[in-house]
């Protein structure tokens, strides 16, 4: 709690009922790669049964199993400075320049605090959840912002590389298939 707010609020008071947001449900985020993908609606579609958070926060997922599967992301790159996402979200804000978002990101998508966050699940079998207790008294000891930044670029510059590679060996995959299928046709 002394270097994020959870589930902070959010103001509306610039929003109409026209205005442009950003959309983010579950399954548009993918499991411990910081991505999400945006859809842009009004916020008169979303205004109510979705979370609202802002441009740069940490939205980690709290339902099973998408919280065991690391769905989390900054919303660093989100089109809009206001986005509305699934109820079974948590918001992290930064409130602290001694932390560095990605950092923490990082840190809470480690499996071992995956797994002590499953710990702390409340709610039925099928419906468990992770309780905000779990992460605004989440034990950190920091090192110095600098170092923050350095060791998340870091695995950020690795997880791009990742993404690309992912992404050529789904178009190697795709044309293989489709020349296969073309032999398997015309032969």
């Amino acid at each position: 709690e002394e270097f994020v707010d959870v589930n902070p609020g959010t103001g509306r008071s610039s929003l109409s009922e026209g205005s442009a947001v950003s959309f983010v449900p579950m399954t548009a985020v993918e499991e411990k790669a910081n991505h999400a993908e945006y859809k842009i609606k009004n916020y008169r579609d979303v205004k109510t049964g979705f979370t609202i958070f802002k441009k740069n926060d940490l939205l980690r997922a709290k339902i099973t199993p998408c919280m065991q599967n690391g769905k989390s992301f900054l919303a660093s790159d989100m089109p809009t400075d206001i986005g509305f996402a699934s109820t079974e979200f948590h918001v992290l804000r930064q409130k602290s320049a001694q932390i560095y978002m990605p950092y923490l990101w990082v840190i809470l998508s480690e499996d071992h605090i995956l797994e002590a966050a499953q710990g702390m699940f409340s709610g039925s079998a099928g419906q468990q959840r992770v309780p905000d207790t779990f992460l605004k008294r989440f034990p950190m000891v920091l090192p110095p912002v600098e170092a923050q930044r350095e060791l998340a670029d870091e695995v950020f510059v690795a997880l791009k590389q990742a993404n690309q590679i992912r992404e050529e060996a789904e178009k190697e995959w795709t044309a293989a298939k489709a020349r296969f299928e073309k032999e398997l046709l015309e032969g």
